[in-house]
């Protein structure tokens, strides 16, 4: 019954064109497994990200066949109770996947995966030294919370980079790979449980345990979503953050990203704005701080000397060729942060930055944070508290502009997105 519903629900999902490919049909699957693992692995984001879904669908399997041998040998219960440990997992899977997609909104939010990885540890770890059975269906939610979590972005993410024509190959071949996963737990839960004789906890144990330094390797895999990730999270619970426009920011290719400059973060605002990493130019002075240098890096930040004239046109001719390379850059073209609220006069060192390229530039106006302590007018933390936590801050994003515009005109359409008048 539940099968008929589902496919009567089916025939409402919304029809769309065939991704274009006209591959014959081929007899012999592994020929197309073979041609897609090629694919994959000529790749190394689409590589981790099947190595990540395969490692979700092996600890999936290995819990579900772990619990049935826990019900019995650590928490004592009938087959009927042990029914309930499994449900409670996929609860937990659930309510993972739903806030997977809440807290990634419209773009993909890989920074969830080595929380969901540590959630998994720090939850599998719990449920194999509990040996109290309600304990254990709670642990069980957790960690079924943190898979979801781990696993949403990576398919998402999968099916966003796998080319149009190869994207059901890709998917067919990571399908495969994640069934060799759910072989490898059975042989694996063989192995332990039948020829090492380890109780069903103790594996559940060390598995968390994995899981858990697992997640440090993770991080170090990808330290720039990561770190994306949290300060993402750091700017939503200090400020009310409204962006406005941002479809207007280009999903690929060259792009100069121009904005007003009111505190010491507003880059962390503009990078909420597009889930791309935009590489920022700033002094150098500042790009080689010691607590700053590792992270500017990391961000792939473009330092400037601007110390001579010469310094800065090398600069600006190397900010052209990143440009021309396809990278996307965001400046501040007031050079210094205001210092009364009002957006100042733009510099033209932008012009030289887009000469003989087609690159579109986006204005971006940054309003509602001038008064607070990271401003240059600061603020009262005890008398303007409304002011200091959580701001009502706005992020306007304007259409980008594909033709030679002047200082003043660019400035105007920067301080309208601010919410500033225009000057005549």
């Amino acid at each position: 019954a539940i099968a008929v519903v589902g496919s009567l629900l089916s025939l409402h999902i919304r029809k769309v064109p065939a991704a274009g490919a006209r591959e014959p049909f081929h007899w012999n699957p592994f020929s197309e497994i073979a041609a897609g693992s090629r694919v994959i692995l000529q790749q190394r984001t689409l590589t981790l990200s099947v190595i990540g879904i395969s490692w979700f669908w092996f600890i999936g399997a290995l819990f579900q066949l772990a619990l049935i041998l826990a019900g019995t040998e650590v928490w004592h219960v009938s087959e009927s109770r042990v029914g309930f440990l499994v449900t409670a997992l996929s609860a937990g899977i659930g309510l993972g996947s739903i806030a997977a997609g809440t807290l990634s909104g419209k773009h993909i939010e890989l920074g969830l995966v080595p929380v969901g990885s540590f959630i998994m540890g720090i939850c599998a770890i719990a449920l194999g030294i509990t040996g109290n059975y309600s304990w254990a269906l709670g642990w069980l939610v957790g960690l079924g919370f943190g898979a979801g979590l781990f696993a949403v972005p990576l398919n998402a993410w999968l099916q966003e980079r796998a080319g149009a024509k190869e994207k059901g190959r890709i998917i067919a071949t990571n399908n495969f790979a994640n069934m060799l996963g759910v072989i490898a737990a059975s042989g694996l839960l063989s192995l332990l449980h039948d020829q090492l004789h380890w109780n069903a906890g103790r594996i559940i144990l060390v598995v968390g345990v994995v899981m858990f330094a697992g997640s440090f390797l993770i991080v170090a895999v990808m330290p720039l979503a990561c770190f994306r990730f949290v300060m993402r999270c750091f700017i939503n619970i200090l400020f009310r953050v409204e962006v406005e426009g941002a479809h207007h920011i280009p999903q690929q290719g060259p792009a100069l990203l121009v904005a007003n400059h009111i505190t010491y973060v507003d880059s962390l605002f503009v990078g909420l704005a597009t889930p791309r990493t935009a590489r920022f130019m700033m002094r150098r002075l500042f790009y080689e701080m010691p607590v700053g240098h590792p992270i500017f890096r990391m961000l792939r930040a473009i330092p400037v000397e601007t110390t001579t004239p010469r310094a800065i046109t090398l600069a600006l001719r190397a900010a052209n060729e990143h440009l021309a390379g396809g990278d996307m850059l965001a400046i501040f073209p007031e050079g210094h942060i205001t210092l009364d609220g009002e957006v100042k006069e733009f510099k033209r060192g932008y012009e030289r930055m887009v000469r003989g390229l087609s690159v579109p530039i986006v204005p971006i106006g940054i309003g509602g944070l001038y008064g607070h302590p990271l401003s240059c007018k600061g603020g009262d933390c005890f008398r303007s508290w409304e002011n200091v936590w959580r701001p009502r801050v706005t992020v306007r994003v304007g259409p980008p502009v594909t033709h030679a515009i002047t200082p003043e005109d660019l400035r105007n359409r920067v301080a309208e997105l601010a919410g500033y008048p225009r000057i005549s």
